[in-house]
């Protein structure tokens, strides 16, 4: 099956195959920050205010190509007394990757990468800084731990 979208052909099956897979993009970054809510719980006395915001997803090529609409995704910020640390989803169309969160704070920038593999329904979150994407972290407790500590 095909549809007319701005003169060109659009296969309906791809197009069912995208919307899914931004379907499970959007379930694996409620799962992300519902880990990260879960790591904060578990550190005792810790003053952070933690807040979820709807954002209206960046419209990626494939999208456009087959005329779907962005969504409303969440982005994450942890904020402490003299910083913040915000997750931002950026792509879900990335070069070996499943998807890319831009993680900030005041002075630092991260990337977040779901490296998992093909076929995988887990996530596989690695961490990454601007200037050495060839080094990648997994993005654990420890990690989020050593961010709060380098903002507090």
């Amino acid at each position: 099956m095909v549809e007319v979208h701005n003169g060109l052909l659009v296969n309906i099956k791809k197009k069912a195959a995208i919307e899914k897979k931004i379907d499970e993009w959007i379930d694996r970054l409620n799962m992300l920050y519902q880990q990260v809510e879960e790591w904060l719980r578990d550190i005792p006395n810790l003053k952070v205010e933690v807040e979820r915001i709807n954002v209206l997803q960046r419209e990626e090529k494939m999208m456009k190509d087959y005329n779907i609409k962005p969504r409303y995704i969440q982005n994450l910020k942890i904020k402490t007394e003299k910083d913040y640390i915000a997750f931002y989803p950026v792509a879900l169309w990335v070069l070996g990757a499943d998807g890319r969160v831009d993680v900030d704070t005041k002075d630092r920038h991260l990337i977040l990468l779901d490296v998992r593999q093909k076929g995988r329904t887990n996530s596989d979150w690695k961490i990454t800084g601007v200037k050495d994407q060839k080094i990648l972290v997994p993005f654990n407790k420890d990690f989020l731990l050593d961010l709060l500590d380098d903002i507090s």
